[in-house]
């Protein structure tokens, strides 16, 4: 926190509401880690589609051979 004042500004939506400082840190913390935990769930996800992607591109290109193609 870069200010040294008993309340900062926090953002909640559009609006700042001041409230004191260790709570602000304590909701930025549990927003940061809450944040990680959606991002690892997310690239998880991403990783899995990829693999299908992949495996699917392999029976098609195996059924249908150099006729199509299904680079991005």
């Amino acid at each position: 926190m870069l200010l040294d004042d008993d309340t900062v500004p926090y953002v909640i939506g559009e609006c700042f509401v001041h409230m004191p400082r260790e709570e602000a840190e304590e909701k930025l913390a549990s927003q940061l880690e809450e944040t990680q935990g959606q991002l690892t769930e997310v690239e998880s996800e991403l990783r899995k589609i990829q693999l299908e992607m992949t495996s699917l591109k392999t029976v098609l290109y195996g059924k249908f051979g150099d006729t199509i193609n299904l680079e991005e």
